[in-house]
């Protein structure tokens, strides 16, 4: 039976570039060497025949930000008359990795304030202080927000969907309660914010995220949010929700 040892394989590819994957194969020769891969929870496996002798390599499409793909590769002899596996056990034990996730998109609607531990500072519609998210349109026009998705899982960018109709003023501000009361009227979030940090993303129609912000260390009632003198640039500041920050 061959022996597969894994050779350089992927980390946290970009986004939209095809991903190369090799295998050593050793010992009894390999007549067929095969990639497996599959990009989604519960889908079939994809099957590509590999390149090579000794080394063999095969691409896995390119794929969009943040997508899993799990993959094994599995070696059979001449006429199929054994096969091997890598890892040993096969589709049960893939192996996996995760399409980096970056700004493709640019949207001039941005996360302007992210409140984790809110306490004291604004009731949602219910009446209840729920952590929250806030964002800011930079542009002079409206925009309609169908088919934009706030998550917290790099895995599912796709995780809150804005409802339909849902806009934002120009030059204005709207917030979203992470506070999984998604029944509750207003703007509630599937999802709350981490205490002790994570990372909050917006992506458009399209799939792609325009904007990454990434916290740790919010105190109660404090905000992670844009400085007013340069809007890239984000600090620990007293919230301001639905205004410009400070």
């Amino acid at each position: 039976i061959p022996t597969l040892v894994a050779s350089s394989q992927p980390e946290s590819p970009a986004a939209d570039s095809p991903i190369k994957v090799s295998v050593d194969v050793s010992g009894t020769a390999a007549e067929t060497v095969l990639l497996h891969y599959s990009t989604e929870q519960g889908a079939p496996f994809v099957t590509v025949p590999m390149q090579g002798s000794g080394t063999y390599t095969a691409e896995i499409p390119g794929q969009l930000a943040g997508t899993p793909v799990a993959y094994f590769f599995e070696a059979l002899t001449s006429g199929d008359a054994a096969a091997a596996f890598l890892p040993d056990a096969g589709q049960p034990a893939a192996l996996r990795f995760q399409v980096a996730i970056a700004k493709t998109g640019t949207s001039p609607v941005v996360i302007n304030e992210i409140v984790p531990i809110n306490k004291n500072i604004k009731k949602d519609p219910q009446g209840k202080y729920e952590d929250w998210i806030e964002l800011h349109n930079t542009s002079d026009a409206d925009i309609l927000l169908d088919g934009y998705c706030l998550t917290d899982n790099e895995e599912n960018l796709r995780k809150w969907p804005f409802p339909e109709g849902t806009k934002i003023p120009a030059k204005g501000y709207l917030i979203v309660w992470a506070d999984e009361d998604g029944k509750d009227e207003g703007l509630h979030a599937n999802f709350k914010l981490s205490k002790e940090g994570e990372t909050i993303i917006l992506s458009d129609p399209s799939n792609a995220p325009v904007d990454i912000v990434t916290f740790k260390g919010i105190g109660t009632d404090e905000a992670y949010a844009r400085k007013l003198s340069d809007p890239t640039e984000w600090e620990i500041q007293l919230p301001s929700p639905e205004k410009a920050n400070r």
